[in-house]
């Protein structure tokens, strides 16, 4: 269970029964960095309520994103207040100094010059381009401003905000956070000294399933998504106490006529401490659900058709009713698609070639009902067993019993060939 004050994503988004397998929260769309002061002001500002424009406006703030420059439509800007437009030359020298660092050459100024440049004449670093979310926490670090900073959490606000105005054009860029639980059962069932690979991977995948549907627009019922391909490269640990950022990329998608996503390619960068730690990228698509079922649907097999046992946790009875209304009781030993095997009570007979109604009740499944043909009884000194052939089903039956199969039984290795 969370500890943490945090809201997880919707279980439902992610494909879960359970709240604690979910790993994700604070699922967003990125923000923009700068907003062109006629889209803010005459479609975006229009478009909320007060509420909604005090907090956004206590964001982004109306700039001339060009020193020097003289103001007009293509260079006014609101721009969003995370990271120093200007830092005065001798802030960063006294900050390296007292870091003990040696200005020139240093590996973070390095970085830090790819989006400022020196003025000399006001002797202050300007921004010369817009950053990515990504990199903004990383200059904040280095030129310690973390007054600046905007939390996940109000990103999420934000994005949210942008969200509700359909007119404004939006990034398929995507970002949130992993929650990691060290007591999870599976991912945790021994000491670990950092996050599993496994779990970082599921959270991956939640993140691309919650993006198909909040904002694909994949539908949550009708429609199977299918994983065509997976590639994953891992570039460092991923330590347990830090937090974990994702962000999901889309790289290609088309959309069918309904307008949802059909055919996506994801990709998921996993971040820790600024720095780049994993890459995760999927390839998949959404389909009908009935076509879904038929590719599922198992290939007729030319050989015997296999067996399946119940799992121990199973209440497996099955109830028989011949034709004169007799009732028979028995415990399932093996079942498939097309017959199952009994075992009776010793007093219990059955006549090859009855006909049969039979019945059974599976948790999740629900009840199955058919008809039936004995066909064989064995009767020893310490069982008595039968076997039946299903003669007649409804579709919903097959479908029901096939479900079955699914959820509580598995194959009879030692009597197939797989």
């Amino acid at each position: 269970m969370k500890s943490l004050d945090i809201q997880l994503v919707e279980k439902r988004y992610v494909h879960k029964a359970k709240e604690e397998n979910v790993h994700l929260y604070n699922l967003r769309r990125t923000i923009p960095r700068a907003i062109d002061v006629a889209t803010m002001e005459k479609v975006i500002i229009p478009a909320l309520s007060s509420e909604q424009r005090e907090l956004l406006l206590k964001f982004f703030e109306k700039e001339d994103p060009i020193p020097g420059s003289e103001p007009n439509e293509s260079n006014l800007f609101y721009t969003l207040r995370s990271v120093p437009r200007r830092i005065p030359r001798e802030t960063v020298k006294q900050l390296y100094s007292e870091l003990g660092r040696a200005l020139p050459g240093d590996e973070e100024v390095e970085f830090m010059s790819q989006f400022y440049k020196l003025d000399e004449d006001s002797d202050q670093y300007i921004l010369q381009k817009f950053v990515t979310e990504a990199d903004e926490t990383r200059l904040l670090r280095i030129v310690s401003r973390k007054d600046l900073h905007i939390t996940d959490r109000e990103r999420k606000e934000i994005a949210e905000i942008l969200d509700l105005v359909p007119e404004f054009e939006k990034r398929e860029v995507f970002f949130a956070n992993v929650y990691v639980d060290p007591r999870h059962e599976y991912f945790f069932e021994h000491s670990q000294e950092h996050a599993p690979a496994m779990l970082l991977i599921e959270s991956c995948r939640q993140m691309l399933e919650a993006c198909c549907h909040i904002y694909g627009k994949i539908p949550m019922k009708g429609v199977a998504l299918m994983l065509a391909n997976m590639q994953a490269s891992f570039t460092n640990y991923v330590e347990l106490p830090y937090p974990i950022k994702l962000r999901g990329s889309l790289l290609n998608h088309k959309k069918n006529r309904a307008g949802y996503w059909s055919v996506v390619d994801f990709e998921v960068t996993i971040f820790q401490q600024a720095k780049e730690v994993a890459r995760i990228r999927f390839e998949g698509s959404s389909i009908n659900s009935k076509v879904f079922e038929r590719i599922r649907r198992e290939r007729k097999d030319p050989g015997a058709p296999p067996r399946f046992l119940p799992r121990p946790d199973l209440y497996h009875m099955m109830s028989l009713r011949t034709e004169d209304g007799a009732e028979i009781e028995g415990s399932l030993i093996d079942l498939s698609l097309q017959g199952f095997m009994l075992e009776l009570d010793e007093t219990q007979t059955v006549e090859p070639g009855a006909a049969m109604n039979f019945y059974f009740s599976v948790p999740g499944a629900g009840v199955v009902l058919g008809t039936c043909e004995a066909r064989w009884q064995e009767i020893g000194d310490s069982r008595n067993v039968a076997g039946f052939r299903i003669d007649q089903m409804s579709e919903s039956d097959r479908a029901r019993l096939f479900e079955a199969i699914k959820q509580h039984f598995y194959v009879q290795e030692d009597r197939e060939i797989f």
